[in-house]
């Protein structure tokens, strides 16, 4: 506070006035998240993309806390194993009880494709005359159970035991994930 006295020429004194002076901190910290919206792919591990808080100004002021990226509290959890969205929030507050507060959201997503493999050689020679025997194929998926029956095979002679034909054949092996 400040204390103001006058007086004139004469020696009278003015009535002293008393100014006081408060001065507030209302700013909240500084919250940085980084990236608010993020996907990560199913089946991997997550690991938080990082944050930072900080009280603005000059640390040598009262009322700067400076840095509070350790007072920094999240909450919510990530379940990299289920598809979904979820939702972490973040708070800090100053030493006056200033708050900040930012969510960020993790979408679970699966974008990888599945995966085929073909038992023995890509390309197969018969005789003619000869019935075709299918020689296998595995599939295999980051995030979905898949077998035999989600796969489709297409091709001139699709079904198991047909006579081929004399030429050139194409079967496609095609999976498709949930």
């Amino acid at each position: 506070h400040r204390i103001y006295k006058a007086a004139d020429s004469s020696g009278n004194i003015a009535v002293a006035i008393t100014k006081i002076i408060i001065i507030q901190d209302v700013e909240s910290p500084l919250l940085n998240i980084g990236d608010s919206n993020v996907s990560h792919e199913a089946n991997s591990t997550w690991v938080e993309t990082g944050f930072s808080a900080y009280d603005a100004g000059d640390a040598s002021h009262a009322g700067n806390d400076g840095n509070l990226t350790l007072q920094v509290v999240r909450t919510g959890s990530v379940n990299q194993n289920i598809l979904g969205s979820y939702v972490l929030t973040y708070r800090v507050s100053d030493m006056v009880g200033n708050l900040a507060e930012q969510n960020r959201t993790v979408h679970i997503v699966d974008t990888t494709p599945p995966t085929l493999a073909l038992v023995g050689d890509a390309i197969v020679s018969l005789n003619f005359g000869e019935a075709w025997s299918e020689p296998g194929f595995t599939v295999s998926d980051n995030y979905s159970d898949l077998n035999e029956s989600n796969v489709t095979v297409t091709g001139a002679f699709a079904a198991e035991g047909s006579i081929v034909p004399a030429g050139t054949h194409v079967r496609t092996y095609r999976a498709v994930d949930s």
